[in-house]
């Protein structure tokens, strides 16, 4: 090919003409083959040993590519025979790199999904043990809840100061295994994805108040403050429950996470066509890497603390799926560690009553 171009710039443009644009090719080759080689020794040592064989190949190609540089200035067939050689050898090299490439790669892919399927067959595995476990520990809890109280009331036989204290002290502890094996059964539940939820519309002032007033006592016996800032009515669609047990969990590390005299304070609004509600609170804050886990099964950032504080590591990763559930999403803000959190999620607003509908539409039809 370079022959035929050279062939057709004699006709034309002289001998100067023809040897100046053999050299800017000569050149032009070499400088590509400069390239190659620089790149392939870099990335020969960051590859495995089949990810080398296109890389090697390249080397090879950007060697033959520069080792024609010196017959520049031999001139003559010698010069020519040498520069044909070259690119071939280059294209040799560059369509064995590509090759190879294609191979590696699909091989990577394949390594890749055999990894996925496995990994696949881990979560599998690990959700039907959480379920199994969990549904094991239930079965004899409830026996043992219907007994403490029967103890507890005098059912069976009076009761002593001490043995109450005892038996308030083994009630605490069976009500938190409950909670124990009601996480792990929520979360097995999210993971299987047999989740379901009871829509109906909310007045999501009342829903927020109401979980403002079941956290109180536990704020005020830890000397906190709670405030609501939302006044405007908003109505959303979502499982009473389910909403319930998202807020119930949210103040609930609130006010765990957050030292006497702090402040924890609840807020909503609409924004972009949906409900947002925060709640923050004036507590430890969390580093950037602390929140990129927090949603994360069994994940305790509070390494300090958790252990005195109690949890399981599933709050948060039951409420945000219950939130991504009902079509919104949970994320946490936070400018650093002792500057506290604001947890946030979003819900679809509910559908405006049909007597609204109705009175705008006739409102409508009397302004034409």
């Amino acid at each position: 090919m370079a022959a035929e171009a050279l062939a057709i710039l004699e006709g034309g443009g002289g001998p100067m003409a023809v040897e100046a644009i053999a050299f800017v090719e000569h050149f032009a080759l070499a400088f590509v083959g400069v390239v190659l080689v620089v790149q392939s020794i870099r990335l020969l040592q960051s590859r495995s040993v089949l990810g080398r064989l296109p890389v090697v190949a390249a080397l090879v190609a950007g060697i033959a590519a520069c080792a024609q540089l010196p017959f520049v200035w031999v001139g003559g067939e010698t010069q020519e025979l040498a520069h044909e050689a070259a690119e071939a050898v280059f294209g040799m090299g560059v369509a064995i790199s590509v090759l190879t490439s294609g191979i590696a790669l699909f091989l990577h892919n394949a390594r890749m999904a055999s990894r996925v399927e496995a990994l696949e067959r881990v979560h599998q595995a690990r959700t039907q043990f959480m379920s199994a476990v969990a549904h094991e520990l239930n079965n004899p809890i409830t026996p043992l809840v219907l007994q403490l109280h029967m103890l507890r009331e005098g059912t069976l036989g009076p009761v002593s100061e001490a043995q109450g204290k005892a038996l308030a002290t083994m009630d605490r502890s069976l009500k938190r295994l409950t909670a124990l094996v009601h996480d792990f059964l929520e979360a097995a539940r999210l993971e299987a994805q047999r989740f379901k939820l009871e829509r109906a519309p909310l007045d999501l002032a009342d829903e927020i108040t109401a979980a403002m007033e079941e956290a109180r006592p536990a704020a005020v016996e830890a000397g906190l403050i709670l405030r609501i800032d939302g006044t405007r009515a908003l109505r959303v669609e979502a499982d009473p429950h389910r909403l319930a047990q998202i807020l119930a969990n949210l103040l609930g590390n609130a006010v765990k996470f957050t030292p006497r005299g702090g402040i924890i304070e609840a807020t909503w609004q609409m924004e972009d066509g949906h409900a947002i509600v925060r709640v923050r609170d004036s507590g430890v804050g969390l580093r950037p890497d602390q929140i990129e886990r927090l949603f994360q099964p069994f994940s305790q950032v509070h390494d300090t603390t958790t252990q005195t504080k109690g949890g399981t590591g599933l709050g948060l990763f039951i409420s945000r799926g219950i939130v991504e559930a009902h079509g919104g999403r949970m994320w946490c803000e936070s400018t650093g560690p002792g500057h506290g959190c604001t947890f946030c999620f979003t819900l679809p607003l509910a559908a405006p009553p049909a007597a609204d509908v109705a009175r705008a539409t006739t409102g409508t039809n009397a302004a034409r």
